[in-house]
């Protein structure tokens, strides 16, 4: 049996991390404008420390929650202010009311949807914030996956859960009970290659939950049809000077914790 934290050590997730780091100010930012600085921030899968150190640059007291070894060693050497913690998001193990901000860029939206924002209630102080950047099933990434989906499993028709946290409604009927004022703002980042090789060897050895997808296939056959589909949709976003050119599609979701 494997854990969900083996996907995320399948590979490096370094070139992942400095694709997504424009995020990393933006949720900064958005917690600035909800909390004053030298308040106490969870940042939720903190994995390379890059949302950490946007969090400890803006002034905030930050504790790095990263379960996955590999991410979280490679994380201390780059924001060694932070207290990092290899707890979970839905098992934090902090105090009651112990912090002013639940953070993530991209991490916890793969929490359990009602484990998940029942922790963040409980560690958060009242009115505490939560700022959460999460991936849409919109747009380039959201549609490529989908056709890797096809392949690799064609007969499931459920959607994963961390995939629907950029819908409004999935969201608000995941916080309602325990948040308000919870809002959803649409963001776009630039997603590009130097080419189609560049964007598959990304892929396969920088984005663990591609790596993981392609290692688990479960005959050559499919792994060539899926590295086929990867290859193909890559080359229907070539310009004329052989760059993949795109826009990765997320949203920043903010809520306060209601008083109780």
């Amino acid at each position: 049996m494997f854990s969900p934290f083996d996907v995320w050590a399948s590979c490096d997730y370094t070139p992942m991390a400095r694709k997504l780091h424009p995020a990393s100010s933006v949720v900064a930012a958005e917690v600035g404008r909800m909390i004053p600085a030298g308040a106490t921030v969870v940042d939720i899968g903190a994995g390379h420390g890059d949302t950490t150190n946007a969090l400890l640059d803006s002034g905030f007291a930050v504790t790095a929650i990263e379960p996955v070894g590999r991410m979280r060693r490679i994380g201390k050497q780059a924001a060694p202010r932070a207290t990092w913690s290899s707890a979970t998001g839905e098992a934090t193990r902090l105090d009651p009311e112990s912090v002013d901000a639940v953070v993530s860029s991209f991490g916890s939206m793969y929490c359990d949807p009602v484990k998940g924002p029942a922790e963040w209630d409980r560690i958060l102080r009242p009115d505490g914030a939560l700022v959460m950047a999460v991936f849409t099933d919109e747009g380039f990434q959201a549609t490529m996956t989908n056709r890797m989906m096809e392949i690799f499993s064609p007969k499931s028709s459920s959607i994963p859960p961390h995939v629907l946290w950029g819908r409004p409604e999935v969201a608000r009927d995941r916080l309602v009970a325990h948040f308000h004022d919870i809002a959803l703002t649409e963001r776009t980042m630039n997603w590009d290659f130097d080419g189609v090789e560049a964007g598959m060897d990304f892929y396969l050895h920088g984005s663990p939950v591609h790596a993981w997808s392609l290692h688990s296939c479960r005959s050559t056959a499919q792994r060539d049809n899926l590295l086929a589909a990867l290859r193909d949709y890559l080359a229907e976003h070539v310009d004329a000077d052989g760059h993949v050119r795109a826009q990765l599609h997320y949203c920043v979701i903010s809520a306060i914790r209601h008083r109780r």
